[in-house]
């Protein structure tokens, strides 16, 4: 998506396309109606993320995982100058806290030999502090 910024918002895209064909006919569509134009709308998306190499096509996607670490961690910050603690405690004693980091990964799959190549994982968020923003620079 970085590469390819119309793609950002893909997914919603997805649903917004089937709830207007939806409304257009009047009705909601059962499951296999539904699962076709689905699998219709994804193959489309396909298409636009494929990046063509000599005769192959390879697709490319984001893995996402959001984990949650239990630590024990002593955590204060303080104003030197008056000094003042402003945040956290400054006991020294240790706090059982629970951290959620967002790691995400890029990897990319040749459609033809059904080779991959998985990147690698990079931290993109901690404790929310970027609202799990994987566009924040």
């Amino acid at each position: 998506v970085h590469d390819k910024p119309n793609l950002r918002h893909a997914y919603r895209n997805v649903y917004k396309h089937i709830h207007a064909a939806q409304l257009a006919i009047g009705r909601r569509f059962n499951i296999y109606e539904l699962y076709q134009k689905i699998m219709d709308q994804l193959e489309q998306l396909a298409d636009k993320t494929a990046t063509y190499d000599n005769d192959d096509v390879w697709l490319e996607s984001t893995v996402i995982a959001q984990v949650s670490i239990q630590c024990q961690e002593i955590f204060h910050v303080k104003d030197v100058n008056l000094n003042q603690t402003i945040q956290g405690q400054d006991t020294g004693q240790e706090q059982n806290v629970c951290h959620l980091v967002r790691f995400e990964m890029v990897v990319k799959w040749n459609a033809q030999t059904n080779e991959s190549h998985i990147g690698t994982w990079q931290i993109t968020d901690w404790d929310d502090l970027l609202g799990g923003n994987i566009w924040f620079k």
